[in-house]
């Protein structure tokens, strides 16, 4: 039997990681390691379309498309919030970084492989009207993998957060398995 984690003791384990001496990057890099080594194993011919968020999630996804893209693969990348204040990580990553950056999804094949990189388990999203459309196009996509927690849902609780949420066929978590994935109703 698998143990389930809260969100508190995700972020406690992530606290102790950094309590540790091991910078925030090392653990982001990490995560998108791995994430990029799944998306490698399962979709190696693929091309793929990240859904980048304001915070450390969005620069989890960023890091990842690099790594697809130092690959040879074709990684988009769609800032959902452009005029949003980004947390450190992801300001760095944007900087760092050179990745193909599209402003829209609406020419986009409905065969490439779409990433939710938008909100992780610490995002607080707000229901508007863009964000609405993005995840509405996202769902039509063929392949809808989501990195740490699909967007829309509160995974402390295990509920939908938003009207809508990121409909993942996969989630890429990390760290352990949240309880709010098994409380989901």
């Amino acid at each position: 039997m698998n143990k389930l984690y809260t969100t508190e003791q995700i972020f406690a384990s992530e606290k102790s990681f950094f309590n540790k001496g091991h910078p925030q990057l090392e653990l982001m890099l990490n995560a998108a390691h791995a994430s990029a080594d799944w998306l490698l194993n399962n979709f190696p011919k693929k091309k793929f379309l990240f859904l980048i968020g304001p915070g450390n999630n969005g620069a989890d996804g960023l890091y990842t498309a690099n790594i697809l893209q130092n690959n040879g693969l074709e990684a988009l990348v769609l800032d959902v919030f452009p005029r949003k204040l980004k947390s450190d990580l992801n300001s760095e990553a944007w900087k760092k970084l050179t990745l193909k950056k599209i402003k829209s999804m609406d020419k986009i094949s409905k065969n490439t492989v779409i990433i939710d990189s938008i909100f992780g388990i610490g995002g607080k999203a707000r229901a508007n009207k863009k964000l609405q459309r993005i995840i509405e196009a996202a769902n039509t996509f063929n392949h809808r993998v989501a990195i740490d927690s699909p967007t829309g849902i509160d995974l402390t609780h295990g509920r939908q957060a938003l009207t809508i949420n990121f409909e993942a066929q996969i989630t890429l978590t990390f760290l352990g398995l949240k309880q709010g994935f098994y409380l989901l109703s």
